[in-house]
């Protein structure tokens, strides 16, 4: 995920009176003189690369001032900004989306199978319910956390949508992934969350190319069918899509 350590921004100060404070995102720098060159850590905002932002100028003849966010280095970390959901820490669906259609081109050219696991939190309503929001939010950061550490290096994992997640799987035969989303979800099944340390399940469907489809959106929805009949077979299980029906397995 994106560095908490801040992002540093450098402002022309021409318009600053002698005494100035300039903040940005909460941020600010004091005692600015006439003429200066201005570095500001901005530790919050999410800022849009080469959008043009209101400056807060106190003390100073100026009311307001911009900056425009062009150094490289500000840039690299917008863009991290850009593809990473903020809740959880994993890409987000824009940045899984385009991955995915890169990663299926590539399978195609180099004849490479690769897999995708579609992960659902089970009964993630009675949670929210039970526990609220805050710690609602806290389960999906914790198991995206653990998601991480289950998974190989090179393996791809993503924030869906809500309480869905999507790894993707470089090289990897239905077989070899119907292993790991065992791991996935024995993982979850075996840690406790929350404040009484309580127990989650996962449901996962699993769905490879081309076995079960030979494009991205086709793979996502056979692993999203698959994903719904572990819904319906009693959860915490991982299927299998397949041609001739899904095989479950807990």
């Amino acid at each position: 995920g994106p560095s908490s350590g801040g992002t540093s921004v450098t402002l022309s100060g021409t318009d600053f009176a002698s005494g100035a404070t300039v903040s940005i995102g909460g941020a600010s720098a004091t005692n600015v003189s006439v003429g200066s060159f201005v570095q500001i850590t901005a530790t919050t905002p999410a800022l849009a690369a080469g959008a043009a932002y209101d400056v807060v100028v106190a003390n100073t003849v100026s009311a307001e001032g911009s900056f425009f966010a062009a150094d490289a280095a500000i840039n690299v970390a917008l863009e991290t900004l850009s593809v990473t959901d903020g809740l959880t820490g994993l890409f987000n669906h824009k940045h899984l989306m385009q991955t995915l259609h890169t990663e299926v081109a590539r399978a195609q050219r180099h004849k490479h199978p690769l897999s995708i696991l579609m992960i659902d939190m089970d009964h993630f309503k009675q949670y929210n319910d039970r526990f609220g929001h805050q710690q609602g939010d806290k389960l999906l950061a914790d198991v995206a956390a653990l998601f991480k550490r289950t998974t190989r290096s090179i393996d791809y994992v993503a924030r869906y949508g809500g309480d869905e997640f999507l790894m993707l799987l470089h090289e990897v035969a239905s077989s070899d992934a119907m292993l790991l989303a065992d791991r996935v979800r024995s993982a979850v099944a075996a840690a406790t969350f929350g404040p009484d340390d309580h127990k989650v399940t996962v449901s996962i469907g699993v769905a490879s190319y081309p076995e079960h489809g030979e494009t991205a959106e086709a793979v996502i929805a056979s692993a999203d069918a698959g994903l719904y009949k572990a819904k319906r077979s009693g959860r915490n299980e991982i299927v299998l899509a397949s041609g001739d029906g899904a095989r479950a397995q807990r």
